[in-house]
Parts: structure tokens; sequence; C-alpha cells
């Protein structure tokens, strides 16, 4: 199994679903592309706020993203935040 796809499922999975648990109703998801290198933006319209998350968990994710080359980036903005998830291409199974 592909390690770094597995743990990139679980930081998504958890990111969506906390990002439902403090009543995010629609999340959009955008993937960038460049040669090596991938990037997944998950953001609301509605207010988020990181913290929400707890710095350990984002820490957590950051930190299994380094691991894989990548990492995780959370920034507010005109009252909505929005999650960056950036790594190098993932070798496909």
């Amino acid at each position: 199994a592909n390690v770094g796809a597995e743990r990139l499922d679980d930081i998504l999975t958890d990111l969506i679903e906390g990002m439902a648990g403090i009543g995010v109703k629609h999340v959009r998801i955008v993937t960038e592309v460049s040669p090596g290198l991938v990037a997944i933006h998950l953001s609301s319209r509605e207010r988020i706020n990181p913290a929400a998350f707890g710095k350990r968990r984002l820490n957590l994710y950051d930190r299994t993203l380094g691991w894989l080359g990548g990492g995780l980036e959370s920034s507010q903005h005109e009252g909505s935040a929005e999650f960056i998830i950036r790594l190098p291409e993932l070798a496909s199974m």
C-alpha cells in the first residue's frame, strides 16, 4: 500500500469532517498541479476559525505531510478560511 496516499486521505477526510463538525455546509475543494507538485485547497464561504481544529492537530498534520515532503498551511481572509496541503506528486499504485 502507498503509505503517503493513505496519510493524505486520512488528513483530507479529517479536515473535511472537521469543517462539517463546526457547521460548514459547503466545502470547496480545488486542486492545483504543477510539474512534480500538487496543492489541494479546502475552503468555504462560511466563517471558519482554523483554531477550532486545534493547534496540536494542525501541527500533527503539518509534520505528517512534512515527512512526505510537503506541508499544511491555513489562512484566514475576509471572514473565511482556507487550508492548503502542498505535496510532491505521490507515486500511483
